[in-house]
């Protein structure tokens, strides 16, 4: 099975998107192996499994990462 088809992993995936204002896909990448991500997207699947699992208990704690920048377009600032 697909772990982002999991319903918890979509209401974290609902959470963490609104959170940090980032995409759907954004937060998919992290689980889609791809050539240069595939070691990483394999060791974050096994972490979210963990995390909804019984190895994981209360205070247990998942991190995203987001990257923003800021740019000055004709004297105004664009916040992405």
């Amino acid at each position: 099975m697909n772990i982002l088809q999991d319903d918890r992993i979509q209401w974290i995936r609902q959470k963490t998107v609104l959170a940090l204002d980032i995409t759907i896909e954004c937060f998919n990448e992290y689980f889609i192996e791809s050539l240069e991500r595939a070691r990483s997207a394999g060791i974050a699947r096994d972490n979210i499994s963990d995390f909804v699992s019984d190895r994981c208990g209360a205070g247990s704690g998942l991190f995203f990462s987001n990257r923003t920048w800021t740019e000055e377009n004709e004297g105004n600032v664009m916040n992405n």
